[in-house]
């Protein structure tokens, strides 16, 4: 419990200092813009507070997780002065997240950089595309390794975007998918190694340490 508060407060140093700072000044010049007086002001504060809490969340949601798997893990790569672009880039994308399974994703990405099992530029890349995963596009990856892992045997089986949400031209986008030519019947696509990782290590909580 100890080392989860010390961590939630090194974090929040980081929230204080920078992205709270940041957004703070940002909605007051959109105020200022904008002859709303006191209405606009009973807005601003209202926003206010739901972003900070939901901010909050998020990061003991990423704190709870890391714990979770690996104790104390989390609190070294924050303390370790040579980890300061990797914290900053986390603090980053949980800024932006706003779902529970976002900053629980973003914990388990941490866990698999500090023990090496991905390179710095898969880091980063799942850094800026664990965010952009809304509850829409997290469904669609669920179902599209579902089904492509139950007909993994059958060489001519091939996800329908209808099967997925119509999310796999965006999953694509990412480099979980690719687009298999198909004769007038739209696109279909096959699932990259990719996707296979980041949905077992990642998405799921299958991280484990040797």
């Amino acid at each position: 419990m100890n080392k989860i508060s010390t961590l939630a407060e090194t974090t929040e140093n980081y929230f204080d200092n920078t992205v709270l700072e940041t957004t703070d000044t940002i909605f007051q010049e959109i105020l200022k813009a904008f002859p709303l007086a006191s209405s606009g002001i009973a807005i601003y504060r209202l926003f206010r507070s739901y972003n900070e809490k939901q901010k909050l969340k998020n990061i003991l949601e990423f704190i709870k997780e890391g714990e979770n798997l690996e104790p104390g893990s989390l609190l070294k790569i924050f303390k370790d002065q040579n980890n300061l672009e990797t914290g900053c880039e986390l603090l980053n994308a949980l800024d932006k997240t706003y779902l529970v399974h976002q900053s629980k994703m973003l914990a388990r990405l941490a866990l698999l950089y500090d023990v090496k099992e991905i390179n710095r530029e898969n880091f980063l890349r799942y850094a800026h595309i664990i965010p952009q995963l809304t509850s829409f596009l997290l469904e669609g990856l669920d179902k599209a390794y579902t089904l492509s892992e139950k007909n993994k045997t059958n060489k001519n089986y091939h996800l329908k975007n209808e099967e997925c949400n119509f999310s796999l031209s965006e999953l694509e986008r990412f480099g979980f998918l690719y687009v298999v030519a198909t004769y007038g019947s739209g696109n279909h696509y096959g699932r990259s190694k990719d996707l296979v990782f980041f949905y077992e290590n990642i998405y799921q909580n299958k991280y484990r340490k040797n």
